[in-house]
């Protein structure tokens, strides 16, 4: 994934020999054995690749003058545009930097004299029309050498970065072949199947006069040492693209396949210490005193964690406490809550859990049990539950620009290239939408595409949808540490639920629970009446034994008029901004329920005798000025039954009204509440003010508020005609808080808020958040006094958290911040390898914040975390300390988070150098020009074929892509006269290392 790359030796060579060319006549002279500046280093700085599909690249080490000169760029042969044809490399690459390149070099070394001179160039134009050739013989005053059959090449797939191949070329360089596994992966993702044997066999080997006559387009840069492949548009399968409600999602870079084995435990440390001060006075005449009390709680541990192995997930949680004095730590001190094992069936769209489950369902609650659950939910993997109309497929010969308009507004656009395409997630309002897509080409054509969809409510199901579990087990009750459950198989319990969409407008749903002595069954209908209401009716029935039957009716009703009064008003003024008709809601509820009716289907009453109730509610909103008024009110029915208080009705109601003037806003409620011929009336009042933010210091904001109220409560006096008394609360506020509006490592807040209330008791409470890269610590203060009946009480308390997680993923591991409440989320650990061990890496580093979310240290890898399972995530990456010679060629990845599952991502090549050797007679005269062969010393290693190289005019050889402990043979041309050599490369030697002269023996 990370290592060296010709091209930025091509490049650099070329920077040099402009350089040499422009600002040095006598550049072509080379220089002699004697002098001692020569063979200068120059370094050499890589062009960054296209930000968009790849990462930069860093510069590399320096190079010698003499080296580079060989791999000047020259001119690019073009082909016919029409055909689907490569465009051929005119270029040499640095062999000395080719992991793998063939010899391609004549079989006797060039004589420099006989080289004729060239023309220097007189303006840079002269320069740019200057063959390969002709650059070469200006700068060395010789020709240059054949171009190598075999170049390291940065791949592409349809713009997706895929890694460095060797591409090799044949005789006539026509025609070359390369060997891919990610690029054979794409194919087998993208690529029709009927279309795929035309590409290549499934192994990863390639060749590009096969792939250009079955349509691909390859185009190969020879000054960034990169391959594009683009597909033939009619051969790739559906790409859907998920605008998410307007927000497009497309995972970029490439996938990271999830970790064999995995590991996470979050932890939170609790700690908290009071001290109570308390005062009495003179004429406190109590006998209770207590004096001023110091009181620190028990240190908690709070763990939850998942063990993953190939898929099977296993959760828990629990908490540890610090044992009291004199004790030591036992399993009193510990208490686990449930633990599970875990299953997803992706491809089914379902899930299995063994161990502590529910048999609760989102019509009946349930209680936890020992047992088996399995789930079927399409929605619950990541689908939108309305979007199966929301969505649209067509076909696009060339790449483009797509512009969306809903209902007539323009809402974004966005990039998409040929193919077939699906593009779901418009979002819109519940009900119709109409869409109209343009699509615009390069080359100026347009393209509109309109059509409607029907948009499910967001709490309905869409048409067809089918949702299910089945759960089974035994009850399950508390026990002492250390096993802390206990499972009575003597006593199964089982649960099921059901859920169907009929249509657009309404779905239905059923759902039982049962045991040995009780049942209960509950049927919901969801009913969406066009874009204005929502009617939710739910029945339940239950059985506890015989003559234990009762049921409940639940219904809920909510009208909301907000679009069709705006179209309204549109009629009316024509203006948007006029809305002479206000918008308004209303919510209305009822319910039903019998004397005999339980929800208990485990501790049954054999004799279940409850009050017959029914009743009704409602709220009605309406905006007015800058806020709204709201009217409730409610009444409820109780008929006198055995074992049940006396029948009566209860009712409420009220108002409400808030308003919002600048920058202060101000609340008022009031209304009554009457059961058993009592009323109770109450009232409200609360107002803020904000004074907003950087008044005197950046990131900094204030308030102040005030509220009133007023309860009541009943008095029982005898001959008294006072039934009640009223309470009256009232009140101030300030507050100050400061962020430095981070989200991730380096995040900052701080609060402080000042209350009294009523007698001028005051209390005070101060909180300061912290997030480091590898944990999160918030603490707080408050203060607090209370006045009594001769005495008063002052309570400082003060409380800290310190939070985070241990993540392992395949040998990778890291300290980090809490896994965040998800529900199942997973993480990813990046760690540097080969020639990048010693970079630090960055997730999601930000250069506008200054900030990122992790970066790798002492205390582990790099992480990223918190991610929402089943959802797309990307990590975006950025190294600093890089060691000379290393390139990033990939800076994205992306995966789709299991549940509670890890990911490792380890990012460098092999471990390489680049050596310096100079190569002298027994004389001690160099081997200038002399044509080589470099290849491991023990044949077992050899990766390939030998790579070809020479050493400049001073015999020196600078060879790139050696390992450190291994032995290369140095092999010189037959016409040479010159013994074969070994260099050694020791175990941990530098970016750049210079070997010690060798001295080599001639031929007899």
């Amino acid at each position: 994934m990370i290592g060296r790359s010709g091209g930025t030796w091509a490049l650099a060579g070329a920077a040099i020999i402009t350089a040499m060319i422009v600002a040095a006549p006598a550049f072509a002279q080379t220089a002699g054995p004697n002098n001692a500046a020569a063979p200068k280093t120059i370094p050499a700085n890589a062009v960054p690749a296209d930000t968009a599909a790849a990462s930069k690249a860093i510069p590399v080490d320096s190079i010698a003058v003499d080296t580079v000169a060989l791999i000047a760029p020259a001119d690019t042969v073009a082909v016919d545009a029409a055909a689907p044809k490569i465009i051929p490399v005119n270029n040499a690459a640095p062999a000395a930097d080719s992991a793998r390149a063939a010899p391609a070099f004549p079989a006797a070394p060039f004589d420099p004299a006989a080289a004729a001179p060239a023309r220097r160039p007189r303006s840079r134009e002269e320069l740019g029309r200057m063959s390969r050739e002709e650059l070469f013989r200006l700068a060395f005053g010789r020709d240059a050498p054949d171009r190598p059959a075999s170049l390291m090449m940065r791949l592409y797939g349809e713009g997706r970065p895929l890694g460095t191949v060797e591409i090799s070329y044949n005789e006539s360089f026509s025609a070359f072949t390369f060997a891919s596994g990610p690029f054979s992966r794409l194919l087998d993702r993208m690529i029709l199947p009927d279309y795929r044997a035309a590409a290549g066999d499934s192994v990863g080997h390639f060749s590009s006069a096969v792939l250009t006559a079955a349509g691909y387009s390859l185009d190969v840069n020879d000054t960034r040492y990169e391959l594009r492949v683009l597909f033939p548009p009619e051969a790739k399968v559906l790409q859907k693209t998920n605008l998410k409600g307007g927000f497009l999602r497309e995972p970029r870079g490439e996938e990271i396949e999830p970790a064999a084995v995995s590991f996470f435990t979050n932890y939170r440390i609790d700690e908290r210490i009071r001290y109570m001060d308390y005062s009495y006075s003179s004429g406190y005449s109590g006998i209770w005193r207590s004096p001023d009390t110091l009181i620190r709680d028990r240190v908690t541990v709070n763990l939850d964690g998942a063990l993953n192995v190939y898929g099977w997930v296993l959760e828990s949680a629990g908490w540890v406490n610090e044992p009291s004095d004199g004790v030591w730590l036992n399993w009193e001190n510990a208490r686990r809550s449930d633990a599970r094992i875990v299953r997803d069936l992706l491809g089914m769209r379902s899930k299995i859990s063994l161990g502590d489950i529910s048999i609760g369902s989102s019509i009946i609650s349930g209680p936890a049990i020992g047992g088996a659950r399995y789930e079927h939910n399409g929605w619950f993997f990541g689908n939108n539950p309305n979007d199966d109309q929301n969505s649209v497929t067509f076909f696009m010969a060339k790449p483009g620009e797509v512009e969306v308009f809903i209902d007539g507004m323009y809402r974004r656009r966005f990039h998409l290239p040929g193919g077939h395409h699906q593009i779901t997630g418009f979002g819109g309002e519940a009900g119709r939408n109409t869409v109209r897509l343009v699509l615009r080409t390069a080359d100026g054509a347009t393209e509109e595409i309109p059509f409607e969809y029907i948009l499910s409510n967001p709490r309905n199901m869409i048409r067809g949808d089918v949702r299910y579990s089945l759960s089974a087990g035994f009850r399950r009750d508390n026990a002492p540490s250390p096993l802390c459950f206990t499972y009575n198989p003597e006593q199964p319990l089982a649960g099921a639920e059901l859920h169907y969409g009929l249509s657009y407008s309404v779905s239905v749903g059923v759902a039982a629970q049962a045991s040995q002595n009780a049942g209960l069954a509950g049927a919901q209908i969801l009913w969406t009446t066009g874009k204005a209401s929502f009617l939710d009716t739910r029945v339940f029935a239950s059985e506890a034994g015989p003559g234990n039957i009762g049921g409940r009716v639940d219904a809920s009703y909510t009208i909301n008029l907000r679009r069709p009064i705006t179209r309204a008003n549109r009629l009316i003024t024509g203006d948007v901004e006029l809305e002479p008709l206000p918008a308004f809601s209303l919510s209305l509820r009822g319910y039903c329920q019998s004397e005999r009716y339980s929800q208990n289907v485990i501790n049954v009453q054999r004799s279940v005798s409850n009050a017959l109730m029914g009743g009704a509610s409602g709220g009605f909103g309406i905006p007015a000025l800058r806020g709204s008024v709201s009217l409730n009110g409610g009444a409820n029915a109780y008929r006198e039954t055995e074992g049940s208080p006396s029948g009566d009705i209860a009712y409420n109601y009220g108002v409400r009204v808030a308003q919002s003037i600048k920058k202060s806003y101000f609340a008022v409620s009031a209304g009554e509440n009457v059961r058993l011929g009592v009323r109770t009336p109450y009232f409200s009042l609360s107002t803020n003010y904000t004074f907003g933010s950087g008044v005197s210091v950046r990131n900094h904001r204030f308030s102040t508020g005030a509220t009133a109220g007023m309860s009541t409560r009943r008095v029982s006096a005898i001959d008294s005609a006072e039934q009640y008394a009223y309470d009256w609360r009232y009140g101030a506020n300030a507050g100050w808080g400061w962020s430095n509006s981070g989200a991730g490592s380096g995040s900052q807040s701080y609060s402080a808020n000042v209350r009294v209330l009523n007698d001028l008791n005051p209390s005070v409470s101060a909180s300061m958040k912290h997030v480091y890269n590898r944990a999160g610590l918030n603490a707080g203060y408050g203060y607090g006094s209370s006045e009594y009946a001769g005495y008063g009480r002052r309570v400082h308390s003060l409380t800290a958290q310190a939070a985070g997680s241990f993540m392992f993923a395949d040998g990778l591991w890291a300290f980090g911040r809490s896994m965040g409440g998800f529900g199942g989320g997973g993480f990813a650990l990046v760690g540097a390898t080969g020639d990048l061990k010693e970079a630090d890496v960055h997730v999601n580093r930000s250069k506008y914040s200054g900030r990122e979310f992790s970066k790798s240290g002492w205390l582990g890898a790099a992480y990223r975390n918190g991610i929402m399972p089943y959802s797309p995530a990307e990590l975006a990456l950025s190294l600093t300390d890089v060691p000379m010679g290393a390139v990033l060629e990939q800076s994205r990845y992306h995966f789709v988070s299991g549940y509670k599952r890890g990911y490792a991502l380890r990012i460098g090549s092999i471990e390489q150098v680049i050596a310096q050797v100079r190569f002298v007679d027994k004389g001690g005269t160099p081997l200038s020009y002399h044509y080589l062969t470099i290849e491991p010393a023990d044949e077992e290693d050899a990766a390939g074929p030998p790579r070809a190289a020479f050493t400049n005019s001073e015999g020196v050889l600078q060879a790139g892509g050696l390992q450190p402990g291994m032995e290369y043979k140095i092999k010189f041309r037959a016409s040479a006269n010159v013994k074969d050599a070994v260099i050694e490369i020791p175990i941990g030697a530098d970016a750049v290392f210079e070997h010690p002269d060798v001295v080599v023996e001639r031929e007899e």
